[in-house]
């Protein structure tokens, strides 16, 4: 029987595996991230750890799909930013994708950099606009909601640098 953490990173590989095949580069390897910042910083036994740090580590990355992984970040930064210049008052529901977006960059360029792999993207590029719009107070509260909704939603942890900045 599997437990906890082994079944998510299970979900993550199939996912991967599913969205590779489909040309999803970038969610694919916002997947493999997921599965390398898990084994990171969650305590797993050896036996599934040595299984899925190998596969986060000997799935090949070729230059397309670098390429295309690269142009979704950008594609997310831009909407991350589009989102965040409305204004100073959100609805939760935008504040989790910003939150999420912002979560899934920086997953995705730690995975890249820590594989070798050119991440030709800033993930902190919005997080000015970020530092700008959760203290502000239209959406302080819904910030802080909106990050404890977040980790919930994700379930088991993936650790960031960035989101303990805004941690309530």
């Amino acid at each position: 029987m599997r437990n906890g953490i082994e079944s998510v990173l299970e979900e993550l590989g199939t996912a991967y595996r599913r969205l590779k095949g489909r040309g999803a580069a970038g969610s694919a390897l916002i997947k493999l991230g997921e599965i390398h910042n898990i084994l990171r910083y969650t305590e797993v036994s050896d036996h599934v750890a040595q299984k899925w740090r190998q596969f986060a580590r000997e799935t090949p990355i070729s230059d397309e799909m670098r390429d295309e992984a690269v142009a979704d970040a950008t594609k997310m930064l831009s909407q991350l930013k589009r989102i965040l210049s409305t204004g100073t008052r959100f609805e939760p529901e935008e504040l989790i994708l910003v939150i999420t977006l912002r979560l899934e960059l920086e997953i995705l360029h730690e995975f890249l950099v820590e594989r070798g792999v050119a991440a030709d993207f800033a993930p902190d590029s919005a997080d000015e606009e970020i530092v700008r719009v959760a203290p502000h107070p239209e959406s302080a509260a819904t910030f802080r909601a909106s990050v404890s909704t977040t980790k919930r939603n994700w379930g088991v942890s993936r650790r960031s640098k960035w989101i303990k900045n805004f941690a309530s």
